[in-house]
């Protein structure tokens, strides 16, 4: 309904426009099938000044960042919806399990919004606890493994099951809404270009980022040490490669 002219002066657009992921298709594989769309789409968005500019088609990472590139809007004020829901889900099966209410579980899901992305349990906090200190059964170690696989390979089996991933990343955008159109500075876990003075910057990726009515506001800085690091560092080169791919 209506053109893209309808936009003008927005305080967002969320943009969803592109190819849904397929059975068997990691989000990766949409990048260059959804890139000629954003192409011919963005720069006319862009033109009518949105106050934000919310990327949700996948794959978000790469998405946002080409975004910026074809966009004449500040890169604070382009943000992809990243790994918010993921950080949810985790959040949900870690109080699940805890009997704790997810609203208390503290951690989050960073990285690229797909296969590599970073559980990172070394942050969860519940009640000011570390996840070690407050969950000590004896089958703690399996216990990360699996509800680390469950985020990672939730959309997966949404997909085969009913064709596409639609209600739960809907609710992410709702959130990501709220924090922008209250001025929240709220911290949430969305696809923003890191800056290059940044060890593992000059891509979008999630972290931790307070976000108000003016988009970016700043990133959270997380301590990553060991093997979390180095699956970030896998994370931020999967990125990498995808975008040169497109850019090519």
């Amino acid at each position: 309904t209506g053109t893209i002219s309808d936009c003008k002066g927005s305080a967002a657009v969320v943009v969803t426009a592109g190819a849904n992921q397929k059975p068997g298709e990691t989000r990766l594989d949409l990048a260059q099938k959804n890139a000629s769309v954003f192409e011919s789409m963005i720069p006319e968005i862009s033109s009518f000044d949105p106050g934000i500019l919310l990327i949700v088609t996948n794959p978000v990472d790469v998405l946002t960042y080409l975004s910026i590139q074809l966009s004449n809007l500040p890169p604070q004020k382009i943000i992809g919806s990243g790994t918010v829901l993921d950080t949810a889900r985790f959040r949900y099966l870690i109080g699940n399990h805890c009997n704790v209410s997810p609203g208390n579980v503290h951690g989050y899901v960073v990285g690229e919004h797909g296969d590599s992305e970073v559980a990172m349990w070394s942050q969860v906090t519940i009640a000011g606890q570390s996840f070690d200190d407050f969950y000590t059964l004896p089958d703690r170690d399996k216990l990360k493994q699996d509800i680390t696989h469950q985020v990672k390979t939730a959309a997966y089996e949404i997909i085969k099951r009913k064709g596409a991933t639609d209600f739960a990343v809907g609710m992410a955008v709702v959130n990501i809404l709220s924090a922008i159109m209250r001025d929240e500075n709220r911290i949430l876990t969305i696809s923003t270009l890191l800056p290059k003075e940044m060890e593992f910057g000059g891509v979008c990726l999630s972290v931790p980022t307070i976000l108000n009515a003016n988009g970016v506001s700043r990133l959270v800085p997380l301590k990553m040490e060991g093997e979390e690091k180095k699956q970030f560092e896998t994370s931020v080169e999967a990125v990498s490669r995808s975008i040169q791919s497109i850019l090519a």
